[in-house]
This record gives C-alpha cells, structure tokens and sequence, in this order.
C-alpha cells in the first residue's frame, strides 16, 4: 500500500542479498497521481535452492506495511 504519497512508489526483488536485481530489472510500480490506499501485486517465477532468501526493496517512494494484512509475501514450490 502507498504510504500517503503523491509519488511513484517502486518495489524490486533481489535474491541472497545480491546487489542486482531479478529479472532484468522488473519492478512493481504504483505510478504518481493517487494517494494512501494505492494496492499493488507482481508475481514473479524464479528458481530457488535451500536457504536461499527474497528481498523485497522499495527503491523509491513509501510504502505502508506495518502490519501482515498491509504488506506481504508468498511462495509456491512449483515442481
């Protein structure tokens, strides 16, 4: 959720604490304009070992996510 903002809000992953991001650079992007209560989704498909990690990073902007129902994070073992 935009963190009461009139501003672009951009999210990236990144995997194991890697400084580049994953896929090429794709972003969840919330574009300027609206304000708090703004939602955003992005799925992604990437491959994972054991104990490897997700970093979700907000590279401009604020979000809102103090709380589960406000911010989260799921993953689906396919295979």
């Amino acid at each position: 959720i935009k963190n009461n903002t009139n501003s672009v809000v951009r999210s990236k992953f990144r995997k194991n604490g890697s400084s580049s991001y994953l896929h090429g650079q794709r972003e969840l992007r919330m574009d300027s304009g609206s304000q708090y209560g703004e939602n955003g989704a992005i799925t992604i498909i990437t491959e994972l070992n054991a104990n490897d990690y997700i970093e979700i990073v907000v590279t401009q902007g604020t979000v809102y996510a103090t709380a589960n129902e406000y911010g989260y994070f799921c993953g689906t073992l396919l295979g």
